[in-house]
């Protein structure tokens, strides 16, 4: 049986009122251990360790706390997970879910910017295969986080990837970043950003 655990991923500064688009079964929040967190919507909360090197562009704060979420759905049993970014909410999480590409990682889109990378703010797929992803800590602080992410799961597998944006785009299904005042599905509009 496929199970899909949601997790939410960074400062908890948005999430008050997320609760409304992600009160689910699965739904774990992997923050950090200085963050305040009292919404009991959550099926689950872990409070990671700050690294004591955050990566370029926190690199390696992201994939820690991803990490820690993937490995606890793991342990619980799901066999899915949608990482989120936790100030990302969609209008129609039921709908997206039902549209994605279970047999491999899905990705918001490719920017084509820096020799090119996944757009990872949101990423599904099955638990292994998000951990063959996430699974990383770097000190190089020579190339960007997103390019050394990419390139290490594209370089090392022959994995084909999906896209969700297309999936926005045909669903009407708004996917909006708080912090930056935009809604994801505008990213069709830029032509450094393909699927």
């Amino acid at each position: 049986m496929t199970t899909v655990a949601t997790i939410l991923q960074g400062p908890t500064k948005y999430l008050k009122n997320l609760g409304l688009y992600y009160d689910y079964l699965g739904t774990i929040v992997s923050t950090w251990e200085n963050e305040e967190i009292d919404h009991g919507w959550c099926f689950e909360v872990i409070k990671n360790k700050i690294p004591s090197n955050p990566g370029i562009g926190n690199l390696n704060m992201q994939t820690v706390s991803t990490t820690a979420g993937l490995k606890l759905a793991k342990r619980y049993g799901f066999t899915h997970a949608f990482k989120i970014r936790s100030d990302i909410y969609f209008s129609d999480y039921d709908k997206l879910l039902r549209n994605l590409d279970y047999t491999k990682l899905n990705f918001l889109c490719y920017h084509t910017h820096d020799g090119g990378y996944l757009v990872d703010y949101i990423c599904f797929g099955p638990i292994d295969e998000m951990l063959l992803y996430w699974d990383y800590y770097s000190e190089d602080y020579s190339r960007p986080a997103d390019v050394q992410l990419s390139n290490k799961y594209l370089k090392n597998t022959d994995k084909k990837v999906s896209y969700i944006l297309p999936i926005l785009l045909k669903e009407n299904i708004d996917a909006i970043w708080i912090k930056k005042g935009i809604n994801l599905r505008d990213y069709a509009k830029d032509p450094l950003f393909t699927y």
